[in-house]
């Protein structure tokens, strides 16, 4: 059993980490360059 709670703090950390660098991405301008890679049509 306690190999399961291990496994739930590291999904919950990873989760938590990914939470929180997608809303610091989202703030900051960085993802505009991948943005216009992504979407040639639109720059």
């Amino acid at each position: 059993m306690k190999k399961f709670k291990y496994l739930y703090l590291l999904l919950l950390g990873i989760v938590c980490g990914l939470a929180f660098s997608a809303c610091s991405y989202e703030d900051d301008d960085y993802d505009e360059p991948s943005f216009k890679v992504l979407n040639p049509e639109l720059s």
